[in-house]
């Protein structure tokens, strides 16, 4: 689910994120001018946004959408956050059907 979350965020057409450098090469010189002084300002906006809720309903659907194309069930992801709270503790009988 975390790994769905960062490629999610990292394919977002922001400057300064990856999915920028896809749009970047069908731009205009102008434009890559102009937006470039923003490059540094682009995770922390987007995370800034994420703030707003309707903002980071609309991310958690894509989270969904990807991490469902993948075929990991629900059971798997809530398995997963138990492991990664490790200071917690191992998680105890927690048994995923296949």
């Amino acid at each position: 689910m975390l790994q769905a979350a960062a490629a999610v965020l990292d394919f977002l057409p922001v400057p300064g994120l990856d999915g920028y450098g896809v749009v970047e090469p069908w731009l205009s010189a102008g434009t890559r001018r102009q937006v470039e002084p923003f490059a540094p300002f682009g995770l922390p906006a987007v995370f800034a946004c994420l703030w707003i809720p309707e903002v980071d309903a609309v991310f958690r659907n894509g989270v969904d959408a990807v991490v469902g194309a993948l075929g990991i069930s629900w059971q798997e992801v809530s398995h997963g956050a138990r492991y990664f709270r490790f200071r917690e503790g191992e998680p105890r009988n927690v048994l995923i059907p296949r």
